[in-house]
């Protein structure tokens, strides 16, 4: 098993991830570090695979997670990134790599920010808009960003965020 869960992420989704950072907080100096899932106490129900979490502190004391996660398409993997604050809110989803032809419609900023706000349970088709040609992507990145959610709040009970 890797440091932050199996299965590894591409070198263009590691370089995206800078660049949703350094625009978010463009004239502010951030410190990225890594928080290793699997040296932290992490519920057997929460599904750590495919993860990778960083904790973002700007020079104002601010902090973030940026949580990078892989999710299954109809036929492909994509990747993408959800940005937390502090207070467990999504402030930013964001699609860093999307190889299919299919689903691709996900990668809608409108659609994504439905995912913006306090932490809760999305629903596929109830709170969150199905997509016409996305199902499985729509319903697999919804399902996602409920386990990213379910670990954000594990990382703030642990008094990491």
């Amino acid at each position: 098993m890797l440091a932050w869960g199996s299965g590894k992420f591409s070198k263009s989704a590691e370089k995206k991830i800078d660049k949703v950072i350094k625009k978010m907080w463009a004239d502010t100096k951030i410190e990225k570090s890594i928080i290793n899932l699997s040296d932290i106490e992490i519920p057997d129900d929460i599904n750590i695979d495919r993860k990778k979490v960083y904790k973002v502190t700007t020079n104002s004391n601010s902090t973030f997670l940026c949580i990078l996660s892989k999710a299954k398409g109809r036929f492909d993997y994509f990747e993408y990134v959800v940005i937390i604050d502090k207070d467990l809110n999504i402030i930013n989803t964001k699609i860093l790599v999307y190889n299919s032809s299919h689903g691709y419609e996900i990668c809608n900023k409108r659609w994504l920010k439905q995912f913006n706000g306090s932490v809760k349970v999305f629903n596929y088709g109830k709170n969150i808009d199905a997509v016409s040609g996305a199902t499985y992507s729509g319903e697999s990145i919804t399902t996602d960003i409920n386990t990213i959610n379910q670990i954000a709040k594990h990382l703030k009970d642990k008094a990491l965020i």
